[in-house]
């Protein structure tokens, strides 16, 4: 049995916004530069700013057109996958063909880029914001120096961009052994800096899904409600991902087995996460996946996730 990578991976249960569907137009194996030590995703042939590749506009309409169903029913899209989507050379193009493709379906919804900030001076350049409803920025406070522009040029570039009230930056808590991040003294830096910025929403989260590196771990909800009452404190609109989703009526995702896959390679999925959204076909597909040795299991924070492997 052969394995594809494609550029949707599934309906995913995301505790910041509900149900939504993920476009990946990178695709793997491609990766973010940044390694960030609780990102999901495991060390591979990373990309620097410099990198770029410009996507088949046919195929992206072919896929668009084999899940159309699935976009209506959903109606909320995120762009966001194994590396920053501003990587990719025509992503205007992208966004305007998927735009069209929403309005001739009357997909009355919303378009949302994930963005690690690490190419996001190719949307003030190309001014693709227009085209988006929101784009979320995470903050990599906690990674040291920024490798590319540094970090005061992430800083720099949040300045310029040209629809303020469209970002939202992303704060992700994590606790290491006893250890709380950020800490009293590392939020107040972190708000400090994010003040800089000029961008007032803030989004608080912590882990849901096994890093790669497994010693991080989730805080508890009294973290982020102390670490949330602190920024709005200093003046932010600060929401959390905190959301406990019911089960997702049954949709008809044809090719269960390959959708399932590609979302098992960027986000690992509970058991629970494959049920919610999948339901019991899911968890056949997904043992499949497995015995066929494109997926292995962990056991983290007492929970059984799948992460499919290239």
């Amino acid at each position: 049995m052969r394995f594809f990578t494609s550029f949707f991976y599934g309906i995913h249960p995301s505790k910041c916004y509900g149900y939504i569907v993920n476009i990946d137009p990178l695709l793997p194996p491609g990766k973010c530069v940044l390694n960030c030590p609780y990102c999901p995703l495991p060390i591979r042939e990373v990309v620097g700013k410099g990198y770029g590749v410009r996507v088949n506009i046919d195929h992206f309409k072919s896929v668009l057109e084999k899940y159309g169903d699935v976009l209506a029913e959903v109606k909320r899209i995120r762009i966001w996958g194994f590396g920053d989507p501003f990587l990719v050379e025509n992503l205007s193009e992208l966004l305007m063909v998927l735009r069209e493709y929403m309005r001739s379906r009357g997909i009355d919804g919303s378009l949302i880029l994930h963005s690690s900030g690490l190419a996001l001076h190719r949307m003030v350049e190309t001014n693709t914001a227009e085209l988006m409803d929101e784009v979320g920025v995470a903050f990599p406070w906690c990674i040291g120096e920024y490798p590319l522009h540094g970090f005061g040029g992430l800083i720099n570039l949040l300045q310029s961009f040209p629809e303020k009230d469209k970002l939202i930056i992303e704060v992700l808590a994590y606790r290491r052994n006893s250890e709380i991040y950020p800490d009293p003294l590392m939020l107040q830096e972190l708000s400090s800096c994010i003040k800089k910025t000029g961008v007032n929403r803030i989004r608080v989260k912590t882990l849901s899904r096994p890093p790669f590196n497994e010693e991080l771990k989730p805080v508890s909800r009294r973290v982020l409600n102390d670490i949330v009452r602190r920024l709005e404190e200093d003046g932010f609109d600060v929401s959390t991902c905190n959301m406990d989703l019911p089960p997702l009526r049954s949709i008809k995702i044809s090719g269960l087995l390959e959708v399932i896959y590609n979302h098992i390679l960027r986000l690992p999925l509970s058991t629970r996460d494959i049920l919610q959204v999948y339901g019991e076909n899911g968890l056949i597909a997904v043992k499949n996946i497995v015995d066929e040795q494109k997926a292995v299991t962990r056991v983290w924070e007492n929970t059984l996730f799948y992460r499919g492997i290239l």
